[in-house]
C-alpha cells in the first residue's frame, strides 16, 4: 500500500478535496507502508510511538511545523528547536506524514464529538456547525455532565453557572478560538445557550459573554480524539493488510487547586 491508497480512500469517504493545508508533510511520498500511526498531532511523544510499533507512516489531524502558517520560503522555522527535533526524527526513521485536517473534521471528528458528550442526534447542521437540544439543565450541572462523560480532571466554564440552558452548539478543535470568531456566527443565529468548544481563549470568551451565550471548554485534543479513534478503527477495518495504531497525545495541563 502507498500513500496516495490512503488519500483516495479519504477523498472517495469524504467527497470533498484536500485542503490547502492537507496531504503529505513530509517524507517519501511513494514509500511502502508497512503499519499506520493516527495521532491528533506528531509530538515526539507520537514519532517514538510509531517507531516502537514499526510504523512507517503516520496520519495526523495537526500541523507538523510551528508557526502554524508557515511563512513562504520557510525562512528559519525549520531550524526551531521543536520543528528541527521532530524533522530530525522522523528522517532518523524514515516515517512519511500525511495530514488529514478538515476531510476528518467534516467526515467524523464533529459527529463523534457530540457523541462522546451523549448530546443525542443534532437538530441542526451546518457544514461542521451542530446544534443540540437537550432537557434543560443548569450550566453547572451540563458542564459536569461533559467533564464526566469525556473522562476529564477537569473542565473551564464562563458564564451564570446557575442559568438553565438547552440549546447547544458545538466548537470542535479549534473552532471555539478568536480567530475562528466567524465560525461563532453560524452557532449564534441559531440561539444557542452555550457554546461547547474544544479550545478557546480570552478574546472568544469575552466575545461569547458580550453574546449573551455560556462557553464549556473540553480541551483541542480530547475534542477530536473520539473520531480520530474511530477513524483508525475505519482505517484498520478497510485495509487489513496493515497494522493501524491510535496514539492518544493526552491532556498535558496540570490542574493546582
Amino acid at each position: 500500500m502507498k500513500p496516495e491508497d490512503i488519500k483516495e480512500y479519504l477523498l472517495r469517504r469524504c467527497n470533498r478535496p484536500l485542503g490547502k493545508e492537507e496531504g503529505i508533510l513530509f517524507g517519501d511520498p511513494y514509500i511502502e507502508v508497512r503499519n499506520i500511526l493516527v495521532t491528533w498531532m506528531v509530538t515526539l511523544d507520537a514519532i517514538e510511538e510509531a517507531v516502537k510499533k514499526d510504523c512507517n507512516f503516520v496520519l495526523c489531524h495537526e500541523a507538523l511545523f510551528y508557526p502554524y502558517v508557515v511563512p513562504e520560503g520557510l525562512g528559519d522555522v525549520l531550524s526551531w528547536r521543536t520543528n528541527r527535533k521532530r524533522l530530525e526524527l522522523l528522517a532518523k526513521n524514515g516515517i512519511t506524514v500525511f495530514r488529514a485536517h478538515g476531510l476528518l473534521d467534516y467526515l467524523l471528528i464533529t459527529e463523534y464529538f457530540g457523541k462522546t458528550c451523549n448530546l443525542g442526534k443534532p437538530i441542526a447542521k451546518e457544514g461542521i456547525a451542530y446544534i443540540y437540544q437537550v432537557t434543560p439543565i443548569t450550566l453547572k450541572e451540563f458542564a459536569r455532565n461533559i467533564k464526566s462523560s469525556m473522562n476529564l480532571p477537569s473542565i473551564r466554564i464562563a458564564g451564570e453557572l446557575e442559568k438553565e440552558i438547552s440549546k447547544i452548539g458545538i466548537a470542535v478543535g479549534g473552532m471555539g478560538l478568536f480567530v475562528n470568531i466567524g465560525f461563532w456566527e453560524i452557532l449564534l443565529k441559531y440561539n444557542v445557550d452555550v457554546i461547547l468548544v474544544g479550545e478557546t481563549d480570552e478574546y472568544a470568551i469575552r466575545y461569547a459573554l458580550d453574546s449573551g451565550v455560556a462557553i464549556v471548554e473540553t480541551t483541542h485534543p480530547s475534542s477530536e480524539n473520539p473520531g480520530l479513534k474511530e477513524f483508525s478503527e475505519e482505517l484498520a477495518r478497510d485495509f487489513p493488510d496493515v497494522k493501524v495504531y491510535f496514539h492518544d497525545v493526552g491532556n498535558k495541563w496540570i490542574y493546582i487547586t
